[in-house]
């Protein structure tokens, strides 16, 4: 099993981004995935009633699947800036409402 990683990043405007990553000692090449809908951090997730029986759709859960699929690549998962209403929101990449 990989180890995922989580770090904060800061973008644009200064805006910050929380990452988990998967990195490879040999890598072709990386993935940049937003996950959708109510995938968040694990912790985050745990913490919602709605949401918590889904953590295997976690970003930590999803980055260990894209890691098994995509062997030789490097795995980077931004996770949203928010949730509303069980959906994720990615407001430090594009206005949202």
């Amino acid at each position: 099993m990989s180890k995922v990683k989580t770090i904060k990043a800061t973008g644009a405007d200064g805006q910050v981004n929380t990452l988990d990553v998967i990195l490879r000692k040999a890598k072709s090449g990386s993935m940049v995935f937003f996950p959708g809908d109510i995938s968040t951090g694990r912790e985050e997730m745990k913490a919602d009633e709605e949401a918590k029986e889904w953590l295997e759709w976690s970003t930590e859960g999803i980055g260990q699947l894209l890691a098994r699929r995509f062997q030789c690549l490097n795995i980077i998962l931004v996770r949203p800036a928010r949730m509303r209403q069980g959906h994720s929101c990615f407001d430090h990449f594009l206005t949202t409402n």
